[in-house]
């Protein structure tokens, strides 16, 4: 009888440890493992709601002036956002009702105090009696530069991407049209179904056709690879026929003798569609592939889109020709292009970009930082010289002489989209100064028109603005 009292108590005391550990296991579980990403879930205004009693940290630009704020309102906290519009799918929003998006949402364990380190900051806070408070972001907008691009765009649909060329720190990233984080809960429904689309931000997640921009990608996959050099001698027909169809020059121009370095000053449309056929398709991918279209970027911090290339698989050969002038079936973004200009600034080399150098705590204490990281490196230095000197003849001389500005050498190429949906949309890509480059940007202004006569004059203004303050960086 004792020994089946003794048998029954030891079943009880294993099942009721057994039962604990379980409970241990999944409170463990969901604390550990789920807790992080039903924190990070944009979707979970309960969340949101308990947060606002915690001080949301603030978000700088690289001056110094807050982007984003949270001011004290009857024990909460209520956020306020102090970016222009032309910022405000970089930074975001944290709403208690729409949720967080951006630079708030990418960073969102940082400015709430939830990760390890700041839960047991927290901890200490709270039983000294004092508030919660988020760590700091300092981003690398520059407030001048951002305005500069956004006055240049003067509020038309597009993009501006401002890139150092030589770090990879986004200075400036204006998407319009834009919107008013501040006014989201009562224009909420206007917002989303508003056919401008001023949600999406256009600088890394807009999918264009390149046209004749990217011209400097196919220019450098030919020289790169050998195939081609700046004074390789071509004769432009002004039309070449491309299975069915044709492929004729601007306003049924005839070039004639040219070398490749001119066809690009004048952006021969003939001379690129034979050397897109030229390259071949394993040529052409490769160097798209050296070039990072259409790949994940790793320290970007925000949503974006990659590039969309045709599929190489049954590619037909003849279809290059129009992959040589960017049209056909290729799609970037502004972001991209931008990283392409920066890769020939940098001679040769492609930094990845960032919109983020530290996270501070609000007494100053260095939390991370994020240094300049290399990207790719997609042609030699000899080719980026090469590429450079031709891309400055384009500014100094041909179709982007609309981008020059006084006692500045710069280099770039424009370029005049085709889409089915409307007028093609007007591209510029460059850097600054053409000699000892500092400054990388692209512009894309949608249903515009020509990239020499819209988009170029944009990109003027903003390397001004930038060159004028670079000598400080």
């Amino acid at each position: 009888m004792q020994e089946r009292m003794r048998g029954a108590a030891r079943r009880l005391f294993y099942g009721f440890t057994g039962g604990v550990v379980l409970l241990a296991l999944a409170l463990g579980y969901w604390h550990f493992w789920q807790a992080p990403s039903l924190e990070r879930n944009p979707y979970n205004p309960r969340l949101l709601l308990a947060r606002q009693a915690i001080q949301r940290g603030t978000i700088f630009d690289r001056a110094g002036n807050p982007l984003a704020r949270s001011v004290a309102e009857g024990g909460q906290y209520r956020r306020i956002y102090l970016a222009p519009a032309s910022l405000a799918q970089v930074v975001g929003y944290a709403h208690p009702k729409l949720g967080v998006a951006g630079l708030e949402l990418a960073f969102n364990d940082y400015l709430v105090a939830s990760n390890p380190q700041q839960q047991l900051t927290g901890f200490l806070e709270r039983w000294l009696g004092r508030r919660e408070a988020g760590d700091d972001l300092f981003t690398t907008i520059d407030p001048e530069i951002q305005k500069a691009a956004a006055d240049a765009l003067g509020g038309r649909r597009g993009a501006v991407v401002v890139l150092d060329s030589r770090t990879g720190e986004i200075l400036a990233s204006v998407s319009e049209p834009g919107f008013n984080p501040n006014e989201m809960e009562n224009r909420w429904e206007g917002l989303i179904k508003d056919p401008e689309s001023p949600l999406l931000n256009r600088a890394v997640q807009g999918l264009y056709p390149p046209g004749s921009a990217f011209k400097v990608l196919i220019a450098a996959a030919g020289i790169d690879s050998g195939l081609v050099t700046p004074e390789t001698s071509y004769d432009c027909k002004g039309v070449r026929a491309v299975g069915k169809d044709e492929i004729r020059d601007f306003n049924n121009a005839v070039h004639g003798p040219l070398t490749l370095a001119q066809a690009l000053v004048v952006s021969c449309n003939y001379t690129f569609s034979g050397l897109g056929l030229q390259l071949g398709k394993d040529r052409f991918f490769r160097y798209a592939n050296r070039f990072r279209l259409g790949d994940p970027l790793a320290v970007l911090g925000i949503p974006f889109n990659t590039g969309r290339l045709p599929a190489k698989l049954g590619l037909p050969a003849d279809y290059l020709a129009e992959i040589g002038i960017g049209q056909g079936n290729l799609l970037v973004t502004p972001l991209e292009m931008a990283l392409v200009a920066g890769a020939v600034a940098n001679g040769g080399t492609m930094m990845e970009p960032y919109l983020v150098k530290e996270v501070r705590t609000a007494s100053g204490r260095v939390v991370e930082s994020f240094p300049p990281r290399r990207r790719a490196r997609p042609i030699s230095s000899s080719t980026s010289l090469a590429l450079r000197e031709m891309m400055e003849a384009v500014v100094r001389e041909g179709t982007g002489r609309g981008a020059q500005v006084a006692g500045v050498r710069v280099a770039g190429k424009t370029g005049t989209a085709d889409n089915p949906h409307g007028r093609p949309h007007a591209w510029f890509i460059g850097f600054a100064p053409a000699d000892a480059p500092r400054v990388a940007l692209a512009v894309v202004v949608e249903n515009a028109g020509t990239g020499g006569g819209v988009a170029a004059p944009i990109a003027a203004r903003v390397f001004a603005a930038a060159l004028q303050k670079s000598g400080g960086r």
